[in-house]
This record gives structure tokens, C-alpha cells and sequence, in this order.
């Protein structure tokens, strides 16, 4: 197995991280890496592309939850950058049960340590992206994850073993060879 997250801290306080121009609340025990977002179908990341803080959040059965404010702000997208699938993830969360469109994107998480030896991997994800829509009008809402949240099914398509130690509070990303 190859490590592409190795040794990653987390915390049992609260922590502040600068995620693109922005500071950034991680909850204690939330364990976060680095990904990027780009239009599906690319053979190599584009070196300016931003990365953004993302919680592993293995209870979210999807690829990746975002807030559309976040994919603009952070990932540099706007929706219109994203084909919409025609099909729409059913969400629960604490506010009830509701539908999310589905785009079609790629999610690629950078190695920790930054290791220039290391390339971002490609999750290849299928079945897009779940962006959460801010409300329009005079009271818009912004309904979604306070962060974005790379779930489990993101990183099972490329078959990625997952090591969350509790006791030393670090996590580790292996890749099969």
C-alpha cells in the first residue's frame, strides 16, 4: 500500500485553519484533508487550481457535500462550470429529509505531508457531487455543511483504506499499489 495521508493531525479542540481567504471553525475530532474540484474528465490536475479543507466524514454516505457558496469562494466553480445529473440525492440530516441536485465533477485529495514526489489522486468519483443551493431573496439561507464533507463512497472508488486513531488522533490514507 502506497500512504498518501500519513501522520495527519486532529484535534480535541476546536482549531481555526485558513481555507482560501477565509478562517475556518474544525470542531474537535473532526478529521480534515486538502481536496480540489475541477470539471469531471481531466487526465491531471491544472497546478493553479485551489484546494479546499474538507471533513472526512464517514457517515455521509455520498462523495462529496458541499455548500454552493463554498464551491464558488473555494474551489473557484460556479454550478454553471458543473453538468447537473438528471437524478437527485436524497439527504437527511437533523433539519428532515430533502432532495439535492447532483453534479458531475472530480474530487481529488492532495497527499499529506505536501510531497512533491506525490500527485493529488483523482478519486474518479460516480455519481457526482451533492451541492447544497443558497436560498434566493431578501432572507437567503444558506442550508449545508458548515464545511464540505468527503464521504465514505468518495473514497471507495479507488479502493482507499482509511485509519482513524483515536488514541494519537491522526489519521492515515493508503492506496492499494
Amino acid at each position: 500500500m502506497a500512504i498518501h495521508v500519513d501522520d495527519c493531525p486532529f484535534f480535541e479542540t476546536k482549531q481555526r485553519v485558513k481555507a482560501g481567504e477565509t478562517q475556518v471553525e474544525v470542531l474537535p475530532l473532526q478529521p480534515v484533508v486538502w481536496v480540489s474540484l475541477t470539471p469531471a474528465g481531466l487526465n491531471e490536475l491544472p497546478h493553479d487550481t485551489p484546494q479546499l479543507l474538507a471533513v472526512l466524514d464517514t457517515g455521509n454516505n455520498h462523495n462529496l457535500a458541499i455548500k454552493e457558496e463554498h464551491l464558488r469562494d473555494w474551489a473557484a466553480l460556479s454550478l454553471e462550470d458543473l453538468p447537473k445529473f438528471a437524478v437527485q440525492a436524497r439527504v437527511r440530516s437533523v433539519g428532515g429529509e430533502q432532495w439535492m441536485p447532483v453534479y458531475e465533477a472530480d474530487v481529488w485529495l492532495h497527499p499529506f505531508p505536501i510531497d512533491a514526489r506525490l500527485a493529488p489522486i483523482n478519486l474518479e468519483i460516480d455519481g457526482g457531487i451533492v451541492c447544497y443551493r443558497r436560498s434566493k431573496g431578501r432572507k437567503a439561507v444558506s442550508l449545508g455543511p458548515r464545511l464540505p464533507l468527503l464521504g465514505g463512497l468518495g473514497l471507495r472508488s479507488q479502493g482507499l483504506r482509511v485509519l482513524l486513531d483515536y488514541g494519537r488522533l491522526r489519521l492515515k490514507i493508503e492506496r492499494p499499489d
